[in-house]
């Protein structure tokens, strides 16, 4: 999908928006704006601001940046970053590619349990990727999707029941940044692998 498509299809879903997180319900988050719509100046610490759409933000133990803090950032950015300007997530308030090796990884807790969880990821350089992994409230591995090398920018998404939280960051040593995150509260037979399936979920086409 081209970024002229991606950034349209942003457009559409924003205005699709549920004003909170409940049953048969998909949220998007785009990093810019808040759940009031207003908007997000860079670097905006992010941990709880969607909270009342059911998804809280933090980051593993131990990472080197952030001291647990989540911002929506624009700093340090080059194309194809970000998907929907300006902001991306990380818990770097600087250059905000991250690596799990590097960084550790940024925290999604979501509250009610989610079912099917995507996030963009865009490779910092040629070849290198992201990955998302789906727990449940026990820290058990439920989901994992590792991005494309072959891809500068990959919708990775997992699908479970009961998906308590998600861990995103760099796959392993690789560096990526982090855009658009549409998060599913109903039950999913089949977990959307593409834009255009988010699409269809969001905007009931």
């Amino acid at each position: 999908m081209s970024r002229r498509l991606l950034t349209l299809f942003v457009g559409l879903a924003s205005l699709a928006l549920a004003s909170s997180a409940r049953a048969d319900i998909d949220i998007f988050i785009n990093f810019d704006r808040d759940p009031n719509g207003i908007a997000l100046e860079s670097p905006a610490v992010i941990n709880e601001v969607y909270a009342a759409w059911g998804v809280i933000f933090g980051s593993t133990p131990g990472a080197s940046c952030g001291n647990g803090e989540v911002y929506a950032t624009s700093a340090c950015l080059t194309e194809p970053a970000p998907t929907s300007p300006p902001n991306i997530v990380s818990h770097c308030a600087g250059c905000p590619d991250i690596s799990e090796n590097a960084h550790g990884l940024v925290v999604a807790t979501f509250t009610p349990a989610a079912d099917s969880v995507c996030i963009t990821a865009i490779g910092a350089d040629s070849g290198e990727r992201g990955v998302l992994r789906a727990y449940d409230a026990d820290h058990n591995l439920l989901a994992e999707d590792i991005g494309n090398p072959e891809l500068a920018m990959d919708v990775l998404c997992v699908a479970a029941p009961d998906i308590h939280t998600v861990e995103f960051s760099g796959f392993q040593d690789d560096f990526a940044w982090f855009d658009d995150m549409q998060v599913s509260f109903a039950e999913v037979a089949v977990a959307p692998v593409t834009w255009s399936g988010v699409k269809a979920r969001v905007l009931g086409d």
